[in-house]
């Protein structure tokens, strides 16, 4: 059998996997209290967002991350992932996020006045198909072969525990990024990179507006 047959047979069979079962569609994993606020965001596609209808000015000049973890709804595809490959993702996110917040905040290490805290987990993974990904016109025509990733998180007044801002974010691998198809993890990882711009995003929107970022 020659290689493009092959790829095409490979091709055909992950397709018709893909179809029954690989879409990223993440059920809400329980982690926040409540669901029925988050709105579908009008500025950053696959995000859901929700804050405080009356919010106070506020001037949050640190945030306190708490270590991220991973909190699966039972019928998560990435229950079935090995647990140190969720330890990686995990430190891997937490450091993203401290280098990206860092920028503007001062990363603290306990509560405080005007300190916020932010609490974030991985509530699903999905592996790539690299083998698909070695022919990008097969991924950027169907999607066929991408991983993603879901995810939520919540900022919290440190000192009192009001809940500024929730959001979750779910979503697979871009099709112009096939290249990030090329390993196994590689779409998660670049869902969890992009989660840690869109949390700083989101929360300078409240921050510097004083008021809800607008879903």
């Amino acid at each position: 059998m020659t290689y493009s047959k092959i790829m095409q047979s490979a091709f055909v069979f992950v397709a018709a996997v893909c179809v029954s079962g690989c879409a990223l569609k993440a059920a809400p994993s329980g982690f926040l209290d409540d669901y029925s606020s988050l709105r579908e965001s009008e500025d950053q596609n696959h995000l859901w967002v929700s804050a405080p209808a009356q919010a106070d000015p506020y001037a949050y000049t640190e945030v306190l991350i708490e270590p991220v973890t991973v909190y699966f709804h039972p019928k998560a595809k990435g229950k079935e992932v090995e647990s140190a490959k969720l330890e990686e993702f995990s430190l891997m996110l937490e450091s993203r996020i401290a280098k990206t917040f860092a920028q503007q905040y001062v990363i603290a290490s306990e509560p405080g006045k005007d300190v916020l805290r932010l609490k974030t987990v991985i509530t699903d993974v999905v592996p790539s198909f690299p083998l698909l990904n070695i022919a990008p016109h097969h991924t950027l025509a169907t999607g066929v072969g991408l991983g993603g990733a879901a995810v939520e998180a919540e900022f919290v007044d440190s000192l009192t525990g009001e809940q500024i801002l929730a959001l979750r974010y779910v979503r697979k691998g871009f099709r112009r990024r096939y290249f990030k198809g090329w390993t196994k993890w590689g779409h998660a990882e670049d869902v969890l990179n992009d989660w840690a711009d869109i949390l700083y995003t989101q929360i300078n929107k409240v921050n510097e507006s004083g008021q809800a970022a607008t879903p």
